[in-house]
């Protein structure tokens, strides 16, 4: 006589979908809490009354598995539906006076909750967490309460202000502090609780401030969310201490932009002064050369200081030329010899900025250089071999100096010099890819270095037109 296995009752089927779920097994612990949940509507209300605090501990529980289901496998409306009746469902089945369960499952479950509002709800909609805390708060018979429930809050908001990977954390994070703040208003005993929430809008928006928000309205932010922090707690060493570097580099930075606007206005009248000169000069004056350089140099300093503003080039500083024209004239101001220019294909005009692209090759030369001085090689007859690909729009500059250390990582990063650590190394190479970016160009080292040297390209395919 075949014997049919015995069907787990209702405690056994919550205690293996509890089990499943401290093994982090969320796909089965899911299943065996909607098992679980389908048995005890089935058994009838005294076994429903008895086993309250198992239905209310495992919505908790389940919620904490339908959100780590929506992290690990992206959006699933069937799973935000589940999750949002099981709220509505959790609200409802907890007595008024509370169910004898401990405040931490509250605390929790509502965590949860919050966390769930961050990940898949709209902005707008964070403010139905204030109503859902409310149900809560008012099931809870508990002097600690409001500190364990907005502790609870804080701590989710805090750690969404760390989610750096995920796109728009900033406008969340700030959106979900507003609804916290309106909530623990004329909360009593909530001070510690705000002065954190204020914390992490300041520290927020230092680090991590909004794309559009100029350096001016950014720092009166944070100052504002410092002064905030600092009534809720006079003495908190966070906001005094960044309100102190705050100030520090606000004047600084006041500093360099007065500096800035200064030096832009009397960099423009050297230029017209230069021009004028030039202008006056016969062509044959033994100064004229010096003129010509001087008027060059003043350019240089224009588009460092564009380059420093992440500044794009104006249109009139764009021109259709040879770029064999630019590295000529490069090569010629260092006194290099121009033999080791090479090109194949018809030679065309390429659209870009001349006298960017002469700073680009000066940080070029300058690093190759140094680089044949630093390894004590003797300079050769033919220093620098560039190759020039008309129909590709490529060009390869190619020195003999030593090549480039591979502990040194991402050459165009800055201070990345083999020249040890002082004030200037290591910006030369950051520079000329800035000057590149800047007009949508590319820069990079050959993937197969040679032997004895460093080979570099660049790629003069405008990415900004695509």
């Amino acid at each position: 006589m075949c014997e049919h296995p015995q069907k787990p009752s209702i405690r056994e089927l919550y205690f293996n979908a509890r089990d499943l779920f401290k093994l982090g097994h969320y796909r089965e612990a899911l299943e065996n809490y909607r098992r679980f949940e389908d048995s005890r509507v089935q058994s009838g209300p005294d076994k429903q009354r008895s086993t309250l605090n198992e239905f209310l501990i495992g919505k908790s529980s389940k919620g904490q598995c339908i959100l780590a289901l929506l992290k690990s496998d992206g959006k699933n409306s069937e799973l935000e539906d589940e999750f949002l009746r099981d709220l509505d469902v959790y609200l409802a089945e907890v007595p008024a006076e509370g169910s004898g369960l401990a405040n931490h499952g509250f605390v929790r479950y509502f965590a949860t909750v919050a966390d769930f509002f961050f990940l898949v709800q709209p902005l707008d909609s964070y403010k139905k967490l204030s109503w859902i805390l409310k149900k809560l708060r008012g099931k809870v018979r508990s002097p600690n309460a409001d500190n364990d429930f907005f502790s609870a809050w804080v701590e989710q908001i805090s750690m969404e202000s760390r989610n750096f990977a995920s796109d728009g954390f900033l406008q969340r994070t700030e959106a979900m502090i507003n609804v916290f703040l309106d909530e623990t208003g004329g909360v009593e005993g909530m001070n510690e609780i705000r002065m954190r929430a204020f914390n992490i809008l300041a520290d927020l928006n230092y680090y991590s401030p909004a794309h559009n928000c100029s350096d001016v309205d950014r720092f009166k932010k944070i100052d504002h969310y410092l002064e905030c922090s600092l009534k809720e707690v006079p003495r908190n060493m966070f906001a005094l201490k960044l309100k102190e570097h705050l100030k520090a580099f606000t004047a600084t930075s006041l500093q360099i932009r007065r500096f800035n606007h200064d030096a832009n206005s009397r960099i423009a009248n050297i230029k017209n002064l230069a021009q004028r000169i030039t202008s006056h000069i016969a062509s044959d004056s033994p100064i004229k050369k010096d003129v010509l350089q001087l008027e060059y140099e003043i350019g240089i300093i224009d588009i460092i200081g564009n380059l420093v503003k992440k500044s794009q080039p104006a249109r009139g500083d764009w021109k259709l030329a040879d770029i064999r024209d630019i590295v000529e004239v490069s090569l010629r101001r260092r006194g290099i010899s121009t033999d080791g220019i090479k090109s194949s294909g018809d030679r065309e005009l390429w659209e870009f900025c001349p006298q960017y692209l002469e700073l680009m090759f000066e940080n070029l030369l300058r690093n190759s250089e140094e680089a044949y001085e630093r390894q004590k090689i003797p300079i050769p007859e033919i220093p620098i071999e560039i190759s020039i690909d008309y129909s590709c729009r490529l060009l390869s500059y190619r020195d003999f100096a030593g090549g480039v250390d591979p502990a040194l990582g991402d050459i165009f990063e800055p201070y990345k010099s083999s020249k040890g650590s002082f004030d200037t190394s290591g910006l030369g190479l950051t520079q000329a890819r800035q000057v590149m970016e800047s007009q949508g160009f590319l820069i990079g080292l050959y993937p197969s270095q040679p032997s004895g040297g460093a080979l570099f390209v660049l790629d003069f395919n405008n990415r900004n037109s695509l």
